[in-house]
């Protein structure tokens, strides 16, 4: 598991925000505002290269809050 997918994960016992960006293009991120974890999967599929390996799927809510910034 990659320390994105951990750090998704564990959000929640850490008391951290999980801020989403969507990439439309190499250079433009838009910032969707705080999200929480809802659920998860997790999946054998293939890679670009034909290599197996797991695929995390996450299931993402809108926080009620924002962000606290000081």
């Amino acid at each position: 598991m990659s320390s994105g997918n951990t750090a998704i994960l564990n959000a929640v016992e850490e008391g951290k925000d999980i801020h989403l960006f969507v990439k439309f293009s190499p250079q433009e991120y838009y910032y969707q505002g705080v999200f929480e974890l809802v659920e998860y999967t997790y999946e054998d599929d293939l890679d670009e290269n034909g290599n197996t390996r797991k695929e995390y799927k996450f299931r993402l809510r809108k926080a009620d809050r924002g962000a606290d910034f000081d």
